[in-house]
């Protein structure tokens, strides 16, 4: 029995690490995708991509980062 636990504790560690490492590329991908939609809403020849207002920055100033004080993405809890 305890060999059964311990096989699915490898299993559980493993997608662990597997999902820890695709989160990674996630955030990886989405500060890319951030920073070209940036640099595109500062270019005047890029059409469609009028750069912020006043108050959107304003709005998008402090508080906008989705990481904790422990600096943890937020991510919600997977279900049973």
């Amino acid at each position: 029995m305890a060999e059964g636990h311990e096989k699915l504790a490898n299993e559980l560690e493993r997608e662990a690490a597997e999902l820890e490492e695709k989160g990674r590329a996630l955030d990886k991908h989405v500060k890319e995708a951030r920073t070209d939609w940036e640099r595109k809403r500062s270019d005047a020849a890029v059409p469609g991509a009028v750069p912020p207002s006043d108050e959107e920055e304003a709005a998008l100033g402090a508080g906008d980062d989705p990481k904790d004080s422990d600096g943890a993405a937020d991510v919600p809890a997977a279900g049973p």
